[in-house]
């Protein structure tokens, strides 16, 4: 082998390592972003979810049902008494 088709495999044989890691870095990337959207997606929900259970936080942003279910005007005035 002479010397330039040595240099020319040793070439060959480290850009594949070097492209496997950038194509792994990229995959890192990709599922970073999917976790964040995920995250972002499950606050969402725990959000929706305390909103349909059936208690005050429910009704915190609505004056009405505040003062029809529990007397107070505004959901802050409930939270200083209780």
């Amino acid at each position: 082998m002479t010397t330039s088709e040595l240099s020319e495999d040793m070439d060959t044989k480290h850009a594949k390592p070097a492209q496997s890691v950038a194509a792994l870095e990229a995959k890192v990337e990709e599922l970073k972003s999917l976790l964040q959207a995920k995250e972002e997606e499950t606050g969402k929900l725990r959000q929706q979810l305390r909103m349909e259970k059936f208690g005050v936080y429910r009704f915190s942003n609505d004056p009405d049902m505040m003062r029809f279910y529990t007397g107070f005007r505004t959901y802050q005035e409930f939270i200083a008494v209780f």
